[in-house]
């Protein structure tokens, strides 16, 4: 049976399926659908044309978006763009006529969200936090850094001064709380709290700094040098006690010989950093009036994607429907067949590339096992009996993927049902990137077996690969109390 799981219901609120009923027919095997069936990609401002582009992450030639609805156009002077992939939006900001505005992704319901007053304001980066459900921006100008809230009625003034030749470009770490920017003319990179409380200088000694992200994940922080060309990283750790320079030891070169770069934006689980080059150093360097990708480390080559006037800033979406797209998200676009073919496992660490499809994972970074999923006993409160569960995280809103789970007390025996009276409920949380979180639990009580399993099966294509995890020891910490 194939269980379609819609858009709406994964977006607003938890869900529950009683696996008894839905296994009891046909394959057993379960589809989740949390949104409409598009692929994502790579969304960029083009200051020198002022129109917002995209492509596919391999590049190739930008499709414009064109805008209708309360406004027609970009802007005469388009600057930083962010995305919500849950509500299909883009927000840019346009210089020339100091406003922020957004869109759907299709270019419709185009309308101006927030309109800066007053004179000598620069309306330059942006983020959207999902999580906040915030947008917050950066004015070069008034050298503040700002917040909107969605329906653009209510802003707020978080960090004045933040820069003496002001902010330019920005990131929010939301899972540590800190803010950090760089500085427009001054060469140097800044961290606060979100109120502005804590601020700490990090680094200086840049020729003018330009995009500014953080992996919270891999504890590094990049950063690109606009007249220089390049592109930098440096360890977090580095920066916790003192201000250092950019020719630190531990500050690394990831790339270099660029043209202009300007934004910059990180996919953490594909381990891969892009940058917008402007090209306005007329041909100083590589990558000129492009946007362009490498590795987190430097270690592969610089890979041209997609052509622009000016691009200036760079988003992405990192949702993929299909085995395709996620290939042409993570793989060098020169990669042979022996490594990208979903039944290779080019990092040799057990899970081939399907499996790191479905769990979007970087499937040249081998990956333990015991990140992948989680084996937990959980208690009900009223009888203290302990049930078996599994956790994970998924791919959802794909055309080419779905999952089974059995339970079995001996790996001889499976049943979709699970063992003994009732079955095994499975509830979903959205997460980032149309992934979910999926638990699993046993509605009967293990509490008296000596041995329980729970298999998870992945389908794609035609081809299945099965992971198993058995229950823990009655003595491990339980996962979670059951009500």
């Amino acid at each position: 049976m194939w269980i379609r799981l819609e858009q709406g219901v994964v977006r607003r609120k938890r869900f529950v399926i009683w696996m008894k009923t839905a296994l009891t027919l046909g394959s057993g095997f379960i589809v989740l659908v949390a949104g409409p069936l598009e692929a994502g990609g790579i969304y960029f401002s083009d200051r020198g044309s002022g129109e917002l582009k995209r492509s596919g992450f391999h590049g190739g030639v930008a499709e414009v978006i064109h805008l209708s609805g309360q406004v027609s156009s970009a802007g005469t002077n388009v600057r930083g763009i962010a995305i919500d992939s849950v509500g299909e939006e883009i927000f840019w900001a346009d210089n020339g006529a100091d406003r922020i505005l957004r869109a759907k992704f299709d270019g419709t319901k185009a309308e101006v969200l927030h309109r800066i007053g007053g004179r000598s304001s620069f309306p330059a980066d942006l983020f959207w936090s999902g999580k906040r459900r915030e947008l917050l921006w950066c004015d070069r100008n008034r050298r503040h850094i700002g917040a909107i809230f969605p329906d653009g009625a209510a802003t707020e003034i978080l960090i004045e001064e933040a820069a003496a030749s002001g902010p330019y470009f920005m990131d929010w770490d939301g899972d540590n709380g800190w803010l950090y920017w760089g500085e427009y003319g001054g060469g140097a990179i800044y961290r606060s709290r979100r109120d502005g409380s804590h601020r700490t200088k990090l680094l200086n000694g840049n020729n003018e700094v330009r995009g500014v992200k953080v992996d919270p994940v891999g504890g590094m922080l990049y950063w690109v040098d606009r007249n220089e060309g390049r592109v930098y990283r440096c360890p977090l750790s580095e920066l916790a006690d003192e201000v250092i320079r950019v020719d630190h030891p531990r500050v690394q070169l990831l790339y270099s010989g660029l043209d202009t770069p300007h934004g910059l934006e990180l996919d953490i689980p594909a381990r891969k950093v892009y940058w917008a080059d402007t090209g306005t150093n007329a041909g100083a360097g590589k990558g000129g009036h492009a946007v362009s990708r490498g590795d987190f480390d430097g270690s592969g080559p610089q890979e041209i994607l997609v052509k622009g006037s000016q691009p200036w800033d760079v988003a992405l979406d990192r949702r993929c429907v299909r085995y395709g797209e996620w290939s042409q998200r993570v793989f060098h676009r020169e990669s042979p067949s022996s490594r990208t073919d979903p039944v290779m496992d080019p990092d040799e660490d057990g899970l081939v590339n399907a499996l790191e499809y479905a769990f979007d994972l970087a499937p040249f970074l081998p990956n333990r096992r015991g990140g992948l999923l989680t084996s937990f006993l959980t208690q009900r409160k009223e009888n203290h009996e302990r049930q078996h569960g599994l956790s994970f995280h998924w791919r959802a809103g794909t055309a080419d993927l779905s999952y089974r789970l059995e339970a079995s007390r001996d790996m001889k025996e499976w049943s979709e049902q699970g063992v003994g009276p009732g079955g095994v409920q499975v509830t979903v949380e959205p997460d980032r990137d149309n992934m979910v979180e999926v638990t699993a639990r046993t509605v009967y009580s293990v509490h008296d077996l000596p041995e329980h399993f729970i298999r998870l099966t992945v389908q794609w294509g035609g081809s299945e690969f099965a992971l198993v995890e058995r229950k823990p020891s009655s003595r491990a910490p339980e996962r979670r109390t059951l009500r």
